[in-house]
């Protein structure tokens, strides 16, 4: 992961929420929201997570745009052509004598079951990146049918913290870098920087993530 500094004890409280915690008899446990303000770096510290622990998950990792309805879609549908799943044509059925055909909402979630159906024989890392609406989220989280399969384990990054439902009770709540991991970004982008020099504009942008990556950008241009 180049570029990425510190959040080394984030990462493992991640890991450690899922394992600690991993069931196949529920879901209530398998799933992990990163919250924290815009910029903060929730989706750099699920990259870095899923990059470190890919052997974990036998480098099944799948990465979901979350920012609605539309964008989730439109990722499974990409990942079912990607490893091959189609949904077979089905023929209309009948009630009360008239055809009844197969509604979007139904061939959604038939869609999804199947991707998810997919990775039911190993470890798999489903990340929801950006998650904008718990509503929206809980369309496409990885249903139980058989507790004898692998069950998805599931990271989740938001700006919005009342995430939590009865899916989803870990949460991590990231804040700015520290003064020293902040420090080490600076000078890890900028080696004519020194520590005392990075310290002081680590200070100045409050080790906010966001600021501190525009600001080595901004001076590299110099």
């Amino acid at each position: 992961m180049p570029n990425f500094t510190g959040r080394a004890v984030e990462v493992e409280s991640v890991h450690k929420m899922f394992t600690d915690g991993h069931s196949t008899e529920s879901s209530i446990r398998n799933v992990v929201c990163i919250c924290g303000l815009g910029g903060v770096g929730k989706t750099s510290l699920a990259k870095k997570y899923a990059h470190k622990y890919r052997l974990f998950y036998e480098c099944n990792v799948i990465w979901i745009q979350a920012e609605s309805v539309h964008t989730m879609e439109k990722c499974f549908k990409k990942l079912a052509k990607r490893i091959g799943v189609e949904l077979a044509p089905r023929p209309p059925e009948e009630e009360n004598g008239e055809e009844v055909t197969r509604t979007a909402e139904q061939e959604k979630e038939e869609l999804m079951a199947r991707v998810y159906e997919r990775f039911s024989d190993k470890k798999c890392l489903v990340i929801f990146d950006n998650v904008e609406a718990k509503e929206d989220l809980k369309q496409f989280l990885p249903k139980i049918v058989d507790p004898s399969k692998h069950t998805p384990y599931v990271l989740t990054t938001s700006r919005v913290r009342d995430l939590t439902t009865q899916s989803i009770t870990n949460q991590l709540i990231l804040g700015v870098l520290s003064p020293l991991e902040a420090v080490c970004f600076i000078r890890s982008q900028l080696e004519e920087v020194t520590e005392v020099g990075g310290g002081k504009l680590a200070e100045r942008l409050q080790n906010f993530p966001l600021a501190l990556q525009q600001a080595v950008a901004y001076i590299k241009d110099q």
